[in-house]
């Protein structure tokens, strides 16, 4: 939690519209102990490890927890824990104005919970998908249960498309001179990199010379923004904290 930007944002928004609370950093190492404390509280982000195991302590789980299998927001309705996964409607928002532009055929980079959360997104728009990861067989297992291809990410070179996104955690802060695929493979329309930190991936900076970028940064805010909302029953002042993401990035 230490590294989180979650507090620097939603701290200043609950100030903006004059709420009535606080959100604090918890280390946690085990959720057992730490469970029967959770109706004590409004709401929580949860990260990771617990994104899993977090849900044998909710009363109901959201559609996309269900889809997904794990969940990143806790909502504390009338001491009822409601589960949800906001990384989907940041996917959701950050895509936006590439579904706009009509973008079809998609190259998808892993198979972890980010990846999982684009591939609902990308289902639901019905686009033509292959899922890359260095596991040739874990990328077979993981598209099939989309209805995706798949293939091994040494074979990222003969692919090209509309769309890749990168939902590996490659080329992320301190490793930021890192990017999962050569500058020869970025063959696309647009380029979304999951990453938000740094705020220009190695990935997207090697990208813009042909694409349009996609900053993990539009998926950050709008996931938190969705938070606070789901936590307030306010609107979020978005255009705030997402200020503030990229002045804290820039520091």
């Amino acid at each position: 939690m230490g590294h989180s930007l979650s507090p620097h944002i939603h701290n200043p928004a609950l100030r903006e519209l004059e709420l009535n609370a606080r959100y604090l950093p918890f280390p946690i190492k085990d959720l057992k102990d730490f469970g029967p404390h959770l109706r004590r509280f409004a709401g929580f982000s949860v990260t990771i490890p617990h994104k899993v195991q977090i849900l044998d302590f909710v009363d109901v789980i959201d559609e996309t927890v269900k889809q997904i299998g794990a969940a990143n927001t806790l909502v504390n309705r009338d001491q009822k824990l409601f589960a949800y996964n906001t990384d989907v409607y940041g996917t959701q928002q950050a895509l936006k104005k590439a579904f706009q532009d009509g973008v079809h055929k998609t190259t998808l980079l892993g198979t972890g919970g980010a990846a999982r959360a684009a591939a609902l997104v990308l289902k639901e728009k019905d686009c033509s998908v292959t899922v890359l990861a260095r596991d040739a067989r874990k990328a077979e297992r993981f598209a099939g249960e989309f209805g995706f291809a798949s293939d091994a990410l040494s074979q990222a070179g003969v692919y090209r498309g509309d769309l890749l996104i990168n939902a590996t955690p490659v080329g992320m802060s301190p490793c930021s001179d890192e990017s999962p695929l050569p500058t020869n493979a970025l063959d696309y329309r647009y380029v979304f990199d999951m990453v938000y930190n740094p705020l220009e991936t190695r990935l997207l900076r090697e990208a813009r010379q042909g694409s349009v970028v996609i900053s993990g940064v539009e998926m950050f805010v709008a996931q938190a923004v969705r938070q606070f909302e789901l936590w307030t029953g306010h609107q979020a002042p978005a255009e705030l904290m997402r200020e503030i993401v990229l002045r804290q990035l820039a520091s």
